[in-house]
């Protein structure tokens, strides 16, 4: 979903990579947040799993975002260009 959130961006015209990373989150965190409370709502929530999950994301999420910043955007973009070829190519051969 990302990469697709990217790639939108990218033809709507934002040219800055941070701007848009950082429109996706915004985006990924309302997202996520309906489909949270959906979940909580149904009661479907293994909570074990979910705390762990959290506490990787949030790990995962601020050591990246760190490292990020130091990162040339073209060498992001062209990563993000890399990934989205890869996995069309992947999902068209399946």
């Amino acid at each position: 979903m990302g990469i697709m959130m990217l790639a939108a961006f990218s033809a709507l015209g934002i040219g800055s990579m941070n701007a848009m990373n950082a429109l996706k989150h915004i985006l990924a965190v309302g997202l996520n947040g309906i489909a949270i409370v959906a979940f909580v709502v149904a009661g479907i929530v293994d909570w074990p799993y979910a705390l762990l999950m959290m506490l990787g994301s949030i790990a995962g999420g601020w050591f990246v975002a760190r490292w990020a910043r130091g990162v040339d955007g073209r060498y992001v973009r062209a990563f993000v260009i890399l990934v989205g070829i890869v996995l069309t190519a992947y999902f068209f051969a399946q």
